[in-house]
């Protein structure tokens, strides 16, 4: 599994990207930007990132791939997902 580098593209405190930063968002990734950091709790934020990384990395993907793709194949990724790591989820809450 690679490593996306979410973290280094949106930043997971309330701080305005720098210029370069800004010139790889596309429109996409700005809504992820704004909504990572629409959220109060610092916690929240990385927990929600670190998920975010963990997913993209399963499918070999960084977050303006999976962003490009239709909301049909999103969710078909995101049960997918779910349904892969179900064993995981279920020994985690036992």
């Amino acid at each position: 599994m690679r490593k996306t580098g979410l973290t280094n593209n949106v930043s997971s405190k309330n701080i305005v990207p720098s210029t370069k930063d800004v010139q790889v968002f596309d429109e996409q990734s700005k809504v992820y930007y704004n909504f990572i950091n629409s959220l109060k709790s610092e916690s929240t934020r990385k927990s929600y990132t670190y998920c975010m990384e963990k997913f993209l990395g399963h499918y070999e993907k960084d977050l303006n791939q999976f962003l490009r793709l239709s909301e049909n194949e999103m969710t078909n990724l995101i049960i997918k997902y779910f349904v892969d790591n179900k064993f995981l989820i279920n020994t985690r809450t036992l």
